[in-house]
């Protein structure tokens, strides 16, 4: 077991970023959005709370173009490094979004904010069977969480699950509601 939740996090990160560029990877990723775009979760919610991809994780451009499509509201989490909060702005274009100084794309805005929308896609690291996860380690989405208890998914490929001894759950984490894997 790795020493800590940080030592955890730069390993998955690592083994997740090599995944992310094999056949297998793009299979699973098809194989989740079908199961996304077929749950009740996502084919009953008017409106959608999702991050905009980056580099290893799971590209959500397809998430975000169905709901789009559907005539769903898609919402964006915007967050603030001072309060450590966080809120969801409406999407309205790539063009709109900005670079943080953390290389995460954040709506540039905060017209139009929706606290918590119908179904929130959460990002993550690695799951557990009972749906907690290990997030990127910031905390702003245990503190969403925590305070709005939205209804929540996240999507996890074959390498991010079932990890339950790896790293130390905490009591201020918040598991999602519903994981949907890739098998």
């Amino acid at each position: 077991m790795p020493e800590n939740k940080k030592e955890f996090r730069k390993q998955q990160i690592k083994f997740l970023t090599d995944f992310s560029r094999t056949k297998e990877a793009q299979l699973e990723s098809e194989s989740l959005y079908e199961k996304l775009f077929d749950s009740q979760e996502f084919k009953n919610a008017n409106s959608i709370s999702v991050t905009v991809s980056m580099g290893f994780e799971l590209d959500t451009k397809p998430i975000i173009e169905r709901a789009i499509s559907l005539n769903k509201q898609v919402y964006i989490p915007k967050t603030d490094n001072l309060t450590k909060s966080m809120t969801f702005v409406r999407f309205i274009g790539y063009d709109e979004l900005i670079k943080t100084e953390f290389g995460v794309l954040e709506p540039g805005n905060e017209n139009d904010t929706l606290n918590p929308s119908d179904l929130i896609i959460v990002p993550g690291l690695a799951y557990t069977d009972d749906g907690y996860r290990l997030g990127f380690g910031a905390g702003f989405y245990d503190r969403y969480l925590a305070k709005y208890r939205p209804r929540t998914i996240s999507l996890a490929n074959s390498k991010q699950v079932n990890l339950s001894k790896q790293w130390q759950i905490d009591k201020f984490d918040i598991p999602v509601n519903k994981i949907i894997t890739a098998k």
